[in-house]
């Protein structure tokens, strides 16, 4: 018998027990990449854009001193900068791995390694992505875009709330909100529709908050309350729904 082969034959057999159904999704780094890529932009038929979304939405934050660690439903959040990646990591005896996207960039890491200890996959990973972002990021993808319902057309454009000017567009088939000045991606509200002229946050910032148009008798929007505070076409005093103003 060759060495490697008695080396083999010595090998002692790992028992995992109950840990076996939690440490056997184990493929090559290729796949991982693949499994990173369609969390990052799911496949619809497979899962839906805005289930991927609630996967990322943070739950708790497990760093409370710098918030550079936070729990989603079943993924790790992670901050660098102003970036968030998503992912999680994997362990079992003789491998460890990581897979890491930031799905506003698109981009992603995998470190997959033949060691049970003693390497850091988890940075390792976020430095690969964080070049990649770097090398790799810029604007969206130009896409035909879809025209607003006639009913909201009346709403797109400046607004503003208590002194900050916030711009409402039409984008991939929703009614989006967000700061004016704020970075790319950051602070944006989308909108699903509830009744009429009444709308909630679905994703982003306020998400849950109901949005209500108010319309002039011509048809046209002429005043919204998000949140209940009133958001109008021009700057105004301090002013809540059912409020007297200040």
């Amino acid at each position: 018998m060759r060495p490697w082969e008695d080396a083999i034959d010595r090998e002692p057999h790992v028992r995992l027990a109950a840990t076996a159904a939690a440490a056997q999704l184990w493929s090559t780094a290729a796949d991982l990449c693949a499994w990173g890529a369609f969390l990052a932009d799911p496949d619809p038929a497979v899962l839906a854009p805005a289930t991927a979304e609630e996967l990322r939405v943070p739950q708790t934050i497990s760093d409370e001193v710098a918030w550079l660690r936070g729990v989603g439903l079943g993924v790790i959040l992670y901050r660098r900068g102003e970036r968030i990646y998503v992912g999680h990591g994997g362990a079992m005896p003789g491998f460890l791995a990581e897979v890491v996207y930031a799905p506003k960039d698109r981009v992603g890491a995998v470190v997959l390694v033949n060691t049970t200890s003693g390497f850091d996959t988890q940075a390792l990973a976020l430095d690969l992505a964080e070049q990649a972002a770097e090398a790799l990021g810029g604007p969206d993808e130009w896409r035909p875009g879809t025209t607003a319902p006639d009913a909201l057309r009346s709403v797109l454009g400046s607004w503003w709330s208590e002194g900050a000017e916030l711009t409402f567009r039409w984008r991939d088939d929703a009614l989006e909100a967000q700061p004016v000045g704020a970075a790319r991606g950051r602070f944006v509200s989308r909108f699903a529709q509830e009744g009429d002229d009444l709308y909630r946050v679905s994703a982003g910032r306020e998400r849950g908050e109901l949005l209500r148009l108010h319309r002039a008798p011509s048809g046209a929007v002429e005043s919204m309350t998000w949140a209940t505070y009133a958001v109008t076409r021009q700057p105004q005093s301090f002013v809540v729904e059912g409020g007297d103003g200040a």
